[in-house]
């Protein structure tokens, strides 16, 4: 019936826009639904079978729609660009090499299109350290949890028989004075420091006089001093929650979980079937309004590479503390980039600062010729007094840390990804965006989904993930080795009950 339906529904797709004077999209996204429907119900893949996406994970996205008949018009067209430029799916951040696995983009568009109430997606009304991150912290501390910041994961060290971690090793890059608060007060909401409180370290004067930067591989980190902690006395299990990019090798060659990869083969199969993509972002602020800026309300993919994907934040103004006459309405800018700084040894600074030179002058290409359209152009720029030219009053960054880097799914990483409880120790659960989920793929709706199972690996309970199963098989082993499973849900105020497993 699809196969039949198909060409004829694009043709008139394509007729209609051309009567009506509009754009090829309409036609493009026809044919796009049309060949991935077309090819979750072709019995070559069995997808129908079990209602299992992971079917078709050894295929590139592209490589499955051309099977199914999608035109080669459409798949080089800038409807198809959204869906690859979201989740930054361009292997090093290179436009030309799109490359996305299959069953995970099918599934991450099934699940916007279909699985969401009232809206695709949610602009954010503040900024997501105050908006996500900062009420996130709060309920931790309130339900009992410990943290001990600025302190950073050097080594994981097995036991004898490689069956549970036997010892953590931690860098501890700086002291606090008491119990240190990185939260912020500002409009009413709470929110992570840009940067610390130097005065709650102990010698911070001395740090920040050293330049020290604690959130970049890049020189200076703070001290060096080994602080470790041993099993039985300091923790009971260990929920690895690093990002993607802490875990891989850095470009120094280094990574804190070396013993544990060495030892579990099914951590490497799953690790060389993803991977890292730097990305550069940018914040302008402009002295027009969102509606005569065309921003209102507004989230718009494939806009102007290497910044593709650009979005309405003028609501965090209202918690940035402008002295007046402030900025009338704010854009976030994003997308993938091949910077250069994401392979050079952390000795090299200047890597970085070329990067960064680079991006702001494509930002200023960018918005010279596609800025009037939208908004203004770069004399819509607002200045603040302090400053002396409208570029540099605007935020620009790369993406180049490891924690800051996308991890993107290529083909075949569904059926290798590691679940929470997937860890080969008896003591050690995953969480992170690149653990299997329902997403799988860069969000804090994945990150989120994580920490559940995680959390249920090491409860033993039976509790479901929602959508978890979605399109997919259900989770192989939701438990770490001993665990016995329980009925009924999470109990108590805090996942993780015991105070030292919480610290």
């Amino acid at each position: 019936m699809l196969v039949r339906v198909h060409p004829h529904a694009v043709s008139v797709a394509r007729r209609l826009v051309r009567r009506e004077g509009v754009g090829d999209q309409l036609a493009q996204w026809v044919d796009l639904l049309l060949g991935a429907a077309r090819g979750v119900t072709d019995p070559r893949y069995g997808i129908m079978e079990d209602g299992d996406l992971d079917r078709v994970s050894h295929l590139e996205l592209r490589e499955f729609l051309a099977a199914q008949g999608v035109s080669s018009r459409t798949l080089a067209g800038t409807a198809i660009d959204t869906i690859y430029d979201v989740p930054f799916a361009y292997r090093h951040g290179d436009r030309r090499a799109p490359v996305l696995e299959a069953s995970t983009a099918l599934r991450f568009c099934a699940r916007i299109f279909f699985g969401y109430k009232h809206a695709l997606a949610y602009l954010l009304s503040a900024g997501a350290g105050e908006a996500l991150i900062g009420p996130l912290y709060e309920l931790l501390r309130a339900r009992g949890v410990k943290f001990t910041p600025f302190h950073r994961l050097e080594r994981l060290v097995l036991d004898e028989e490689g069956r549970r971690v036997e010892r953590l090793d931690f860098v501890r890059a700086a002291r606090t004075k008491g119990d240190c608060d990185p939260l912020l007060t500002r409009s009413g909401l709470r929110g992570f420091r840009a940067d610390p409180d130097w005065a709650q370290l102990e010698d911070g004067d001395a740090l920040q006089r050293r330049g020290v930067d604690f959130y970049s591989r890049f020189g200076d980190r703070g001290e060096r001093d080994i602080v470790s902690f041993q099993c039985g006395r300091d923790f009971d299990d260990v929920v690895l929650a690093l990002p993607l990019g802490c875990i891989l090798e850095d470009a120094d060659g280094h990574t804190p979980v070396r013993a544990w990869l060495d030892h579990y083969p099914p951590a490497r199969a799953c690790l060389e079937r993803l991977h890292l993509v730097p990305s550069v972002a940018a914040q302008i602020w402009l002295d027009r309004d969102a509606d005569a800026a065309g921003l209102r309300d507004r989230a718009v993919a494939t806009w102007a590479a290497p910044y593709s994907v650009v979005c309405d934040m003028t609501p965090v103004i209202a918690h940035e503390g402008w002295p007046e006459p402030g900025p009338k309405s704010c854009a976030y800018l994003c997308g993938a980039w091949p910077c250069e700084s994401v392979r050079a040894p952390s000795h090299d600074g200047q890597a970085l600062e070329r990067d960064l030179r680079e991006a702001r002058a494509r930002l200023a290409r960018v918005l010279e010729q596609h800025g009037p359209r939208w908004f203004g152009g770069p004399d819509a720029l607002h200045c603040p007094p302090n400053e002396e030219h409208r570029d540099a009053a605007q935020y620009v960054r790369v993406n180049v840390e490891p924690w800051d880097l996308a991890d993107l799914a290529l083909p075949g990483a569904d059926l290798v990804r590691l679940e929470a409880a997937d860890t080969g120790l008896t003591n050690m659960a995953l969480a992170g965006a690149w653990v299997r989920t329902p997403v799988n793929t860069t969000s804090v709706e994945a990150a989120v989904c994580s920490g559940i199972a995680a959390a249920r690996s090491l409860r033993g309970t039976s509790r479901e993930i929602f959508g978890e199963a979605f399109l997919r098989k259900p989770s192989r082993n939701p438990f770490l080795p001993g665990r016995k499973p329980t009925e009924g849900m999470i109990d108590g105020p805090s996942v993780i009950s015991d105070e030292r497993a919480a610290s």
